[in-house]
C-alpha cells in the first residue's frame, strides 16, 4: 500500500471507533467543529513514552495490510508521538498526563495516533468510562457518537499482562489489549479489522 493509503486506513478506523465523521462533513455548515463531554477519569499513572523509542504496529483492514510506525521524539516541553507514514501529520504533543492541546481523553492526534489515548492511564480492575462527542456548528451541538468503556479482564498476551478493554460506540463493539505496565495498544480488534504490534523499541 503507498503512504497515503496507511493514512487513509488510520483515519478511518479511529471514524469507526469514535465516529469523527465531522472531519468530513461539508464546510458549508460552518467550520464544525468536535466538542467532546467526558465522564470523570482518575489517572492512576504517568505517559510513559520516552524519546528515541520506536513502534511498529501491523493494520489490517479489508484484506490490506500495511504497517503504521510510531516515532517517540522530544517536543517543546512535551514528548512528540508521530506517524512516520504520514507527510501531511506533524505529530502529537504529549504531557505526562497523555494530553495534547485539543484536552480529549478519549484520542489524541489529526488523525488520531492509534497506539495510545489518556484513557489508557486510568485503567484498573473494574474500570468503566463513558464519553460523547457532539458536532458544534452554527451555535448548536448535534450528537456524533457516544462510546463505553469498561475493563473485562486481566490476562497474559503475547508475554505481557494486559487489560483487555471493551469498547460500544453507537452499536458497534471494538476491544483493545493494552499493556498494564505501559498502557499502549498491544491488540485491537473490531468489524473488519485488526491492529497488532509488530515491533516495540520500547
Amino acid at each position: 500500500m503507498m503512504k497515503n493509503d496507511i493514512l487513509f486506513a488510520s483515519i478511518a478506523i479511529m471514524v469507526v471507533l469514535i465516529a469523527l465523521g465531522a472531519f468530513f462533513i461539508s464546510p458549508a455548515l460552518g467550520n464544525p467543529s468536535i466538542v467532546s463531554r467526558e465522564a470523570p477519569l482518575y489517572k492512576n499513572t504517568y505517559f510513559q513514552l520516552a524519546p528515541g523509542q520506536t513502534y511498529i504496529y501491523s493494520v489490517t483492514m479489508s484484506n490490506n495490510t500495511a504497517n503504521a510506525t510510531y516515532r517517540i521524539g522530544e517536543g517543546d516541553g512535551c514528548t512528540l508521538v508521530r506517524l512516520m507514514e504520514s507527510v501531511n501529520f506533524s505529530g502529537a504533543c504529549l504531557d505526562r498526563f497523555g494530553m495534547d492541546d485539543a484536552g480529549f481523553n478519549s484520542s489524541v492526534g489529526k488523525p488520531p495516533i492509534l497506539m495510545f489515548q489518556p484513557w489508557m492511564l486510568a485503567l484498573k480492575d473494574g474500570w468503566t468510562w463513558n464519553s460523547t462527542m457532539y458536532l458544534s456548528f452554527d451555535g448548536r451541538l448535534k450528537r456524533v457518537s457516544q462510546s463505553s468503556y469498561r475493563v473485562i479482564r486481566l490476562e497474559n498476551y503475547s508475554g505481557r499482562q494486559a487489560y483487555v478493554v471493551e469498547l460500544k460506540t453507537d452499536g458497534s463493539t471494538d476491544y483493545e489489549w493494552v499493556d498494564a505496565e505501559r498502557r499502549i495498544l498491544l491488540k485491537m480488534t473490531g468489524q473488519g479489522y485488526e491492529i497488532d504490534l509488530k515491533e516495540d523499541g520500547g
